[in-house]
């Protein structure tokens, strides 16, 4: 990830708290993996929408390899916390009820269903050795009208999902278990985000959507400076995650890493001049970080020269709000090439006939102009293309 944009800090005026705009604990979505299981066989599996009728079908062996030890029960974990409340522990080889595991949306990603059940499909069944060290954090909450302890899913979501394929509901997982001192369950997922964020950072499966959801809730400094930038902007990365009431007119970013790249190449305040206008002019529910690309360019290089030959205070505005309010124009024409130079290059061309049809201007970005702003080499492999 590129360094940080301390120029766009040092200049907000209204300091941005991202949490204003994310849904808090209290309404994020929180659910056990059983139900969420039992959810997903009915929506995914027609034919077989009960667990018992997943195990037939697949037919799995009883668990293989070596069995981890079993040194600690669930009930061995209550008590220690309840005789001694203020002593922190981060204890192994503890045997927890799957029923007792859940996942938080605020910063973790549900566990794929079609995922586990191939896993289980390439060894045959749940394999001991493969489970490694699954972790939770362990938290209260109101279940069924009464606070339970519950453990936080932050590494091994999937292995619990797996265990209760082959295992059935109920039934027991050897994990690690963490007790940070506090039970709260507010203060027990912000500690559960670091770790998650921190595990699935490294993870070549773990998606774009999920590293900024899960960075952001563990305060990594970029990601909350990523969110920032994105929130000035009017943009977010995965709407479920917001505050409905606090994003009303916000559009949908189709990259957050490109348009973070946008901001530290091209500049931020002309990648929010190309964010502004597209959000200005368009309908579209997503702005495309390609589309930002070549405005924002097409600015960074030109926009002086545009204003200095024309009588209108911003000819660029004028001609973007002609062409897309037209509709013969979309965010789709801008990004039509494969690399930016030749985009640009249709946007100029763009822009000189707006001049000579609707001001009735000659041209003023030359060649001279393009080779300095684009360089030679980039005009060459565009000319080819």
């Amino acid at each position: 990830m590129r360094a940080t944009l301390q120029s766009f800090i040092d200049r907000q005026k209204t300091p941005i708290n991202v949490q204003d705009f994310l849904k808090s604990i209290d309404e994020t979505t929180i659910v056990s993996i059983e139900d969420y299981l039992k959810e997903q066989l009915h929506l995914k599996y027609k034919k077989k929408t009960t667990l018992s009728e997943v195990q037939y079908s697949e037919d799995w062996d009883s668990p293989q390899g070596i069995k981890p030890n079993r040194t600690f029960e669930w009930e061995d974990v209550i008590s220690m916390i309840e005789s001694n409340p203020d002593e922190k522990f981060n204890i192994s080889e503890v045997w927890v009820p799957t029923s007792k595991i859940y996942v938080i949306k605020k910063f973790n990603r549900f566990p794929s269903l079609s995922a586990c059940i191939r896993n289980l499909n390439f060894t045959g069944g749940l394999y001991w050795e493969a489970l490694d060290g699954p972790t939770f954090y362990i938290a209260k909450m109101m279940v069924d009208g009464q606070m339970e302890h519950i453990l936080i899913s932050t590494i091994g979501g999937h292995r619990t999902m797996k265990t209760v394929l082959t295992s059935g509901y109920d039934s027991e997982l050897p994990s690690r278990v963490i007790y940070i001192g506090d039970l709260d369950l507010s203060s027990v997922s912000k500690r559960a985000a670091k770790l998650h964020h921190i595990d699935c950072n490294k993870r070549a499966n773990q998606t774009a959507q999920d590293r900024i959801t899960s960075g952001v809730e563990a305060e990594d400094h970029v990601f909350v400076e990523v969110m920032k930038a994105l929130l000035d902007m009017k943009l977010f990365v995965d709407e479920k995650q917001m505050k409905s009431e606090a994003i009303e007119g916000f559009r949908k970013i189709s990259s957050w890493q490109n348009y973070w790249d946008l901001c530290s190449t091209i500049g931020y305040d002309h990648v929010k001049y190309a964010v502004g206008k597209i959000q200005e002019f368009t309908t579209d529910s997503v702005v495309l970080t390609q589309s930002l690309e070549t405005i924002a360019t097409f600015r960074k290089h030109f926009d002086e020269i545009v204003q200095r030959q024309t009588d209108d205070p911003d000819s660029l505005n004028e001609y973007l709000k002609q062409g897309f309010e037209s509709g013969f124009v979309s965010q789709s024409d801008y990004r039509q090439h494969s690399e930016v130079t030749s985009n640009v290059l249709w946007m100029v061309d763009q822009y000189h006939k707006y001049l000579k049809n609707t001001l009735g201007r000659r041209a003023v970005i030359t060649k001279q102009k393009l080779l300095k702003a684009l360089g030679e080499d980039n005009l060459d492999v565009a000319a080819k293309k």
